[in-house]
């Protein structure tokens, strides 16, 4: 059975949002209020599935695999609110001045994505690999870059960064876990850059008190 627009939650916690829904992620469309806009939890719609899969997703091999189990029901999504949204907007846009267009095309895609959101019979589907898309985005912006290459210091580093993390992301973590959901094509780049930083004792992590 599908979800309701709002998502299953458990009664303890709060339903989410739907104007989150703030347009599709993958579409990069000029105007779409895509996942470039940025991310935090109030953004999730599926805030128990989005735990699930932050505590349990070990690898970016898992992750690819759990967001191909939903992708077709989202690209799908995608695809309906481009060809609803595309049409409309061009009667619309001619309300606004060339150069004010931006913000009303930005808002008025995302009405039309919770639209065809509320018609959809894969509600499920769509809000979870558009949360678990945002996580992976979220992890590789946000900690690719700066989380170990070594087991032996990821302890230190989750330590560390655990009020900054549970502050941005208080409704997915559990304690201090962060999941290591590196890309296996991370550009070498960073390992050296990280070796380097690490030999010369600039890790903030691994500093002593």
């Amino acid at each position: 059975m599908a979800l309701s627009v709002l998502g299953v939650v458990s009664a303890a916690q709060a339903e989410p949002d739907i104007n989150h829904l703030k347009g599709s992620i993958v579409l990069k469309g000029e105007g779409s209020t895509n996942i470039m806009d940025g991310m935090n939890a109030s953004r999730i719609l599926d805030p128990d599935y989005s735990k699930w899969a932050w505590n349990n997703l070990t690898n970016y091999a898992q992750v690819a695999e759990e967001l191909a189990k939903y992708e077709g029901a989202y690209k799908a999504f995608e695809q309906a609110s481009e060809v609803e949204f595309a049409p409309r907007w061009e009667k619309l846009k001619k309300n606004y001045q060339f150069h004010k267009r931006t913000k009303p095309r930005r808002e008025f895609r995302a009405q039309v994505d919770r639209e065809v959101f509320v018609q959809s019979t894969y509600q499920d589907a769509i809000a979870r690999y558009r949360d678990l898309a945002l996580l992976e985005y979220k992890w590789n912006g946000n900690f690719a870059n700066t989380s170990p290459w070594h087991a032996e210091d990821w302890t230190a580093f989750e330590s560390f960064y655990c009020d900054r993390h549970t502050r941005f992301l208080g409704v997915i973590m559990e304690g201090c876990s962060i999941p290591n959901w590196r890309r296996p094509d991370t550009d070498e780049f960073y390992k050296r850059m990280y070796e380097q930083r690490k030999s010369e004792g600039r890790l903030e992590f691994l500093q002593s008190n």
